[in-house]
């Protein structure tokens, strides 16, 4: 079989017997990318698998739920939230739409290099960013609420602050910071918290 390296695109040839059924990394002898390949695909014939293909009516999810319940007073809020008409008539309070602001990202259309580096960059700074999120929810649920996420979690996002400047372009983090970004936009909830 015939592989290409996808950076390059420098072609190989591959005999299939030496390609693991799961699939193998190979290094480019051009430019060192490492990529994995696949020996193709066995052809068996798969058929698609439907969980709950039944659906229960509304009559049975309303005996379900009462059953669970046991309680007369849920059973006109359980009736209404089966109709089109609303519980209660309660006045609907209009709050203002407030439209985040536009943050420009760069672009230069006649550097595909820097546009490159730029992506890159923010694609590791949101990434960091989301893993601080996973793995801090309590965290910053409890900073949002005491407005102190830079006391709570500052060593964590001093060490992935750290990491991100060691990948990132020396040049690209002088004309913008994504890692600043995304922590306002993921961990403040569009607040600028983070200066």
């Amino acid at each position: 079989m015939v592989v290409e390296c996808p950076k390059c695109k420098t072609k190989y040839e591959v005999a299939d017997i030496d390609v693991p059924s799961g699939g193998g990394a190979v290094k480019c002898l051009e430019c060192s990318n490492v990529f994995t390949i696949y020996k193709d695909p066995l052809d068996i014939e798969l058929t698609p698998f439907r969980e709950n293909e039944y659906e229960p009516s509304v009559s049975e999810v309303k005996d379900i739920f009462r059953r669970n319940i046991g309680s007369e007073k849920e059973a006109p809020i359980l009736e209404a939230s089966f109709t089109d008409t609303p519980v209660a008539e309660e006045p609907v309070v209009e709050t203002p739409f407030v439209e985040k602001p536009v943050v420009e990202k760069p672009s230069f259309p006649d550097d595909p290099e820097k546009n490159r580096k730029h992506k890159k960059a923010e694609r590791l700074g949101r990434s960091l960013v989301k893993d601080i999120y996973l793995y801090h929810k309590d965290k910053v649920d409890q900073g949002r609420r005491n407005g102190n996420l830079v006391q709570l979690l500052g060593e964590e996002i001093k060490r992935s602050w750290q990491y991100y400047k060691k990948q990132v372009d020396p040049e690209v983090l002088n004309e913008r910071n994504y890692f600043k970004d995304a922590l306002n936009e993921i961990i403040a909830a569009g607040k600028e918290v983070f200066k």
